[in-house]
């Protein structure tokens, strides 16, 4: 609802004033709020921050919110079982969505992570039997990857701006069968790092993926 956009919007506000470099966005909706979109505005375009946000998990091309924003990197899901029941995450995930402001993918199937005990079998939460442990899917679960790669391009390269990063991103990410967008390659994308680092600024050019 609007309250929690709103806090969302605070929090955003309150991120980049501190300094965040990678702001993370793990939610989605049809709503678009001026208030939240004014908040991203401001981080990206006076603190230079980069804004990540999960796609949205209803299969569709309908534009999302918070990742249809302007200078937004949008985020879907990788992850499909093969033929013998495996989870493929070349492939794109059924439930992921593929509107205009998604640019990379991520794994977004069975993703490991800690969970309170008491929260187990809630929701998509399903725990293992010996762990505090629970496998989720949803691009929620692929944003935060995608935001681990943004910090470690930004700590081998601190002058890296968000610009720039993100089409390391964009750029060296593997085709995933069922999307234009690829799935981001950390190792291409340091290896590129290095070579514009390598040859100077001259290097590089920030125009091809469009986010402002």
């Amino acid at each position: 609802g609007d309250g929690r956009a709103s806090q969302a919007a605070a929090g955003v506000r309150y991120a980049a004033q501190s300094g965040a470099r990678v702001i993370v966005l793990a939610f989605s909706g049809t709503s678009d709020v001026p208030a939240l979109r004014a908040a991203v505005a401001e981080a990206r375009q006076t603190y230079g921050a980069v804004v990540v946000a999960a796609a949205g998990n209803d299969s569709g091309v309908v534009a999302q919110f918070p990742s249809g924003y302007p200078g937004v990197l949008g985020v879907g899901g990788t992850g499909a079982n093969d033929l013998e029941g495996r989870v493929d995450y070349q492939r794109l995930a059924p439930f992921s969505n593929l509107s205009e402001g998604v640019r990379v993918l991520a794994p977004a199937v069975e993703i490991q992570g800690p969970v309170p005990r008491a929260l187990c079998g809630q929701r998509d939460w399903i725990c293992t039997s010996a762990e505090p442990n629970a496998y989720a899917s949803g691009t929620s679960y692929a944003t935060p990857l995608v935001a681990g790669a943004f910090a470690v391009l930004l700590a081998y390269d601190p002058t890296l701006t968000a610009d720039q990063a993100t089409q390391l991103l964009i750029d060296t990410a593997s085709p995933v069968h069922g999307s234009a967008a690829g799935q981001i390659d950390i190792g291409a994308a340091l290896a590129r790092a290095r070579a514009w680092r390598e040859a100077g600024d001259s290097a590089w050019s920030a125009s091809g993926f469009g986010l402002e």
